[in-house]
C-alpha cells in the first residue's frame, strides 16, 4: 500500500502537533514535514515528495491566493487542504 505524504503548514506549533498526532494514527498517511510560514512551504515542497498540503491561510509572510495559485502551477498533482 502506498502512503500519502502530507506537508503540514501552520504557524501555530500546538495546532501542528495536534494534527500530526491525528495523522500518525492513520497507517496510510505520513506527515513528512512541518512548516510555520509561507516561504518554508515552497522550500519544503521542493525538498520532499508531497501528495497533500494541509495549509493554514493566515500564516506570516504568506499571501494565500497568490501562493496557492503558484503552488497549483508548480505542483499540479498536489492535493491542497486549506484550514
Amino acid at each position: 500500500m502506498t502512503k500519502i505524504n502530507i506537508l503540514l503548514a501552520d504557524d501555530h506549533a500546538i495546532v501542528r502537533a495536534g494534527i500530526r498526532k491525528t495523522i500518525e494514527e492513520i497507517p496510510e498517511i505520513e506527515c513528512v514535514n512541518e512548516v510555520g510560514n509561507g516561504p518554508q512551504v515552497f522550500s519544503a515542497l521542493s525538498e520532499n515528495h508531497i501528495d497533500c498540503l494541509l495549509i493554514d491561510v493566515t500564516m506570516p509572510d504568506f499571501d494565500p491566493i497568490s501562493a496557492i495559485r503558484k503552488i497549483r502551477i508548480l505542483y499540479s498533482e498536489l492535493k491542497i487542504l486549506i484550514v
